[in-house]
């Protein structure tokens, strides 16, 4: 199937409604936040476009979502036809993302998993043909970024696509989380001494994967960010302009 013939995804399950909703409350999170209860419609109009672009069809490869939040992504990878496999090292998280999924009854095609430590990932080597980082590799702690992309790497199969998306980047002038100013630009020794006991958000540097995964293509580069452009104008004509 065409992925540009693949209806959104939609609620069918009314019964899941409650059950989603009394998990996100008992998270204290509110479901008509656009990142709780609008995330999936989100990224539908998102990460879709990103995927139609990048690759003819999903349909049947197996995915890994690393950090997969309230399974928003998941679900559309999921209702693009994949063989999804989701992870996030909060326990709460993946429990409201196994709600969400029963919602748009595809709870059954998408494996969620809690995973504490993922500096060693539950899986064999090769497993994938695809892993998908969307907005999650700035939360990594510093120390262990460089063995988790590492682990991201043993669990891809050979030939096997990394897509990070929706990172912000440590080269910004305002990080875009907390939006603070210049944080970024500050290095992390001086910490303790400016913060404390807080630890401010921070971007990643773009080459901490360049040089970390350095038997990778940029898809990028290769066709000159054609991919990227066309992306962003399917956005912009669907009046969505923000592009990860």
């Amino acid at each position: 199937m065409n992925s540009h013939s693949i209806p959104a995804p939609e609620i069918l399950d009314i019964s899941a409604v409650s059950e989603f909703e009394r998990e996100a409350n008992s998270q204290n999170l509110d479901v008509n936040d656009l990142w709780v209860g609008g995330y999936v419609e989100y990224e539908w109009q998102h990460l879709r476009h990103v995927l139609e672009t990048y690759y003819e069809s999903i349909a049947g490869l197996n995915i890994l979502e690393f950090g997969c939040n309230f399974g928003a992504s998941s679900i559309v990878l999921a209702q693009m036809g994949a063989n999804v496999t989701a992870i996030d090292v909060n326990e709460n998280y993946v429990n409201l993302a196994k709600k969400n999924a029963a919602q748009y009854r595809l709870q059954d095609k998408i494996n969620f998993n809690h995973t504490e430590d993922t500096q060693t990932l539950p899986f064999d080597t090769g497993q994938f043909d695809l892993v998908i980082a969307n907005s999650v590799l700035e939360y990594v702690p510093h120390k262990i970024l460089k063995t988790v992309l590492l682990e991201i790497d043993r669990v891809l199969k050979v030939g096997g696509d990394i897509q990070i998306l929706g990172t912000s980047s440590r080269l910004a002038p305002k990080e875009v989380h907390d939006e603070t100013w210049l944080i970024n630009y500050v290095p992390r020794c001086f910490d303790k001494l400016i913060f404390k006991d807080h630890v401010p958000l921070r971007g990643m540097w773009p080459w901490t994967p360049i040089n970390t995964l350095k038997n990778y293509k940029n898809k990028d580069y290769e066709n000159k960010s054609q991919h990227y452009l066309l992306a962003r104008k399917k956005l912009v004509n669907q009046n969505y302009t923000y592009l990860y």
